[in-house]
């Protein structure tokens, strides 16, 4: 797909917006699990996003009819796995492991697409694993972690990747905020289920709970259209430009959580960063589209 300079920048920018919100998702959720359980966060979480998107349903109930129904299917399969699997992982585990798993996104991608690289683009995610590497190796000091919450995360990795795949599949049919819109419906609906099988059981939340909940429902559904339009656009950056999730994961948890990066986390740090902007240089030149 041909692309003037300006759609470029924006399908770049999309991509890092939504990956610093990666970054900065599992800090989010986990302070908010604090307040609230599963069924409750996601609950309200999907219920801002839905009103927000409120003047976009009527386009996707038209539209939804055109997709063909396996695609469609399958699409609603990964919205309810991927976000529940998400945050019960993320309220089982550190957010560190959290991130750490999910770099592994860009690899399967590849793996599933056996996406040709320039040599520039070779080295980028040669550069970028590295980094990733050395992010599990700083990390061998964390806390023994129950082998089926890792079993957990690993499965909601993939259902990510499945969910980025389908996306893929349905931008023939809807815009991104459609898209999304059609997400956040989905991921209400199974999020009010999950509670009822579990009862129904509330918790007084406080005032900051809801506020980190509601923020949430705002901040996400934005990054999931930024990332859609990139994935559009920009597919090959949007996946690889991941591996930067672990740099602002670690930030963000030094500023709210008091965390503090290691000498190891800093170099892997600039090595990812060299290479994603590597990768990004290499898929500018191919014009590539996964």
């Amino acid at each position: 797909m041909s692309l003037s300079r300006a759609n470029h920048f924006y399908a770049y920018s999309a991509a890092l917006f939504a990956v610093f919100v990666w970054g900065a998702f599992p800090t989010l959720i986990k302070s908010a699990l604090q307040f609230a359980s599963v069924e409750e966060l996601l609950t309200m979480r999907f219920l801002v996003s839905c009103i927000l998107f409120l003047f976009v349903f009527p386009h996707v109930f038209t539209k939804i009819q055109q997709i063909p129904f396996i695609p469609c299917a399958i699409f609603i399969i990964t919205v309810v796995v991927v976000f529940y699997s998400q945050t019960y992982a993320l309220n089982q585990m550190p957010a560190s492991w959290y991130v750490a798993v999910f770099t592994f996104v860009p690899i399967v991608f590849m793996v599933i697409y056996r996406q040709p690289l320039s040599i520039l683009g070779l080295i980028g995610s040669a550069i970028a694993i590295l980094g990733m590497l050395l992010f599990f190796m700083s990390m061998s000091h964390e806390t023994k972690i129950n082998f089926w919450h890792i079993i957990l995360l690993v499965f909601s990795m993939l259902a990510w990747v499945g969910y980025s795949l389908m996306a893929k599949q349905l931008h023939p049919y809807l815009q991104d905020r459609e898209l999304v819109a059609l997400t956040s419906l989905v991921g209400l609906l199974s999020s009010l289920a999950i509670w009822a099988i579990h009862g129904f059981h509330t918790q007084p939340i406080p005032l900051p709970g809801l506020g980190l909940c509601a923020l949430s429902g705002i901040i996400l559904p934005l990054a999931l259209v930024t990332y859609s339009f990139s994935l559009r656009f920009k597919p090959l950056f949007a996946v690889f430009s991941q591996y930067l999730e672990p740099v602002i994961g670690l930030i963000v948890a030094a500023l709210f959580l008091g965390e503090r990066m290691q000498f190891l986390q800093y170099t892997a740090a600039l090595i990812i960063i060299i290479g994603t902007v590597l990768v990004g240089i290499a898929t500018r030149e191919m014009g590539v589209s996964v």
